[in-house]
């Protein structure tokens, strides 16, 4: 009988401490309000719209094995943009972006998310290729007057009233291809 009691007991502690895993577990974390805002910095710009897409010359597709041969193909990688973020005329983000892919031919993508003081903040941004950085391969082979015309140049300011846990999200619009600020989102 004695058995029998230890089986139960054991079953029962075990039913127990399961059963208050289950509602710790089920409890939101303990967490102070937030005292900041952010800033999200959101979108993406594809080797057509950056200008450094450039077709293969008939050379090219020459030296490559025939089920390689994509004339619609784009040779080379993006240009570097630089991105530059100023809050209250302070430059508060200064960095290049590359694109990604080991030939830097995929989109560029910038995330970032900006911590920025509660009260009325003016924000600015401007994403443009970035004219000091490299690439790696030579640009007098590859950048020619019209590609460089075709580069595009994003920005967005404004000034947007910022509480405490509310997020501003810098986009692309999809209709247009600006970038915008959004309003507050909590």
């Amino acid at each position: 009988m004695s058995g029998v009691l230890r089986v139960l007991a054991a079953t029962g502690v075990t039913v127990l401490v399961a059963g208050l895993i289950a509602v710790g577990s089920s409890l939101p974390p303990p967490s102070e309000p937030p005292s900041e805002g952010l800033l999200r910095l959101d979108w993406r710009l594809r080797g057509e719209e950056a200008g450094g897409c450039i077709r293969p010359t008939a050379e090219e597709l020459a030296e490559l094995p025939p089920h390689m041969r994509n004339p619609d193909a784009c040779v080379g990688g993006l240009p570097p943009y630089r991105l530059r973020l100023w809050v209250d005329d302070q430059l508060a983000l200064n960095e290049t972006v590359q694109a990604g892919g080991v030939r830097g031919d995929r989109p560029l993508t910038v995330y970032d998310e900006v911590p920025l003081t509660p009260g009325l903040r003016r924000i600015r941004i401007e994403f443009a290729p970035d004219e000091g950085a490299s690439t790696g391969a030579d640009p007098s082979e590859r950048e020619t007057p019209e590609t460089r015309d075709r580069q595009i140049r994003l920005a967005a300011e404004g000034e947007v009233q910022l509480e405490a846990g509310q997020v501003i999200l810098a986009v692309r619009r999809q209709d247009t291809g600006a970038l915008v600020l959004r309003s507050p989102v909590r």
